[in-house]
């Protein structure tokens, strides 16, 4: 995302296996995004990065950005995992990143 770069000062690429990654480990381990420990590591990890939480709600405006780099991850997802169409991964992320708007929009 290209206000990302410009906070923490990247090289840009579009990351659609991270939407993947992150619905897979959000179902898989039961994931409470509203809980407040999960707010509290989410808060550390992007001050680490010196990066606002503000750029979450962001995301959904680089829907076909992060598109472009899905069929990357249908040539290299293992042949026995089923993949979604991207915008389910996207959505299940956005859907999330809005649950979290009180942490940036206070």
């Amino acid at each position: 995302m290209p206000s990302c770069v410009e906070v923490v000062h990247s090289h840009p690429s579009a990351r659609a296996r991270d939407f993947v990654d992150i619905r897979v480990v959000v179902e898989e381990f039961s994931v409470d995004v509203e809980h407040p420990d999960f707010r509290s590591i989410l808060k550390k990890t992007f001050a680490a990065k010196k990066a606002p939480l503000s750029l979450l709600g962001e995301i959904e405006r680089y829907r076909e950005y992060h598109r472009t780099d899905f069929k990357a991850v249908e040539d290299t997802v293992k042949a026995n995992v089923v993949l979604e169409p991207f915008d389910s991964y996207f959505d299940y992320v956005v859907d999330r990143c809005q649950k979290l708007e009180s942490l940036w929009n206070k």
